[in-house]
């Protein structure tokens, strides 16, 4: 039996078997060779694996179609009086370039093989630099998506959560064996804060005059007044 183990230096997954003569040999699986055998696991194989097939098949881990920000998301840098484009558009650029060429059927067979290591670096590099590996050419490393969300300089901790929002909050994660795959729980504090808006009208007026009655409804708005039931005075009938 074959085992497969991935290769962080290389950035492939190796088949490791003994040959004929006894001897460990190791082979990359290519894209195409992983894809196949993804696509041999059965429905029923994949709801063993706790998955449903029609929502969660090993099949879809492999990227065929790479999803681009709009440019509002990747604005120019000014720096010094002059505009660059930025980190996440220069990846895109290189990996278009890349991409070019491996679709240039006149390209060479030992150059298509560098193209291809080229392009999963890339794109790897796109969603997590943390290992600082793509850089720039004055050697700045460039700053991928799990670097802009993540941390205490991203996106959800530095300026969502860094002042006071409505509408957000967070919690410590922790894992739930009752969670169906692709599920999240909330805290029972936090979903009592945090609220969505709901427009009132006669079909769901009950259910909503019932969450006024528990203390789960926070604000009442009516035109531009805005009642905060809070300190509202209730009376009975």
């Amino acid at each position: 039996q074959p085992k497969i183990t991935f290769s962080p230096t290389e950035t492939c997954f190796l088949m490791a078997y003994k040959n004929a003569t006894g001897k460990d040999e190791k082979i990359a699986l290519t894209t195409d060779e992983i894809s196949k055998r993804f696509e041999n696991i059965t429905d029923d194989e994949v709801r063993l694996m706790g998955f449903d097939p029609e929502m969660m098949h090993p099949k879809n881990l492999v990227f065929w179609h790479l999803p681009v920000l709009p440019p509002v998301d990747r604005p120019y840098v000014i720096a010094d009086g002059m505009t660059c484009d930025d980190d996440i558009t220069i990846q895109y650029q290189e990996i278009i370039k890349i991409n070019n060429h491996l679709a240039n059927p006149n390209t060479p067979q030992n150059k298509r093989q560098k193209y291809h290591q080229s392009i999963k670096f890339r794109v790897k590099a796109l969603f997590d630099n943390s290992q600082n590996k793509a850089k720039h050419t004055n050697g700045r490393p460039f700053k991928g998506f799990k670097k802009r969300i993540s941390g205490k300089e991203g996106q959800v901790r530095s300026n969502l959560m860094g002042k006071r929002v409505e509408e957000a909050a967070r919690t410590v994660i922790g894992p739930d064996p009752t969670l169906k795959t692709g599920q999240i729980a909330i805290p029972p504090q936090v979903a009592k804060i945090l609220t969505v808006t709901e427009n009132i009208n006669k079909y769901n007026l009950e259910e909503m005059q019932l969450l006024v009655d528990k203390d789960l409804c926070n604000v009442v708005t009516r035109g531009k007044s805005r009642i905060n039931l809070k300190y509202a005075t209730r009376t009975n009938g």
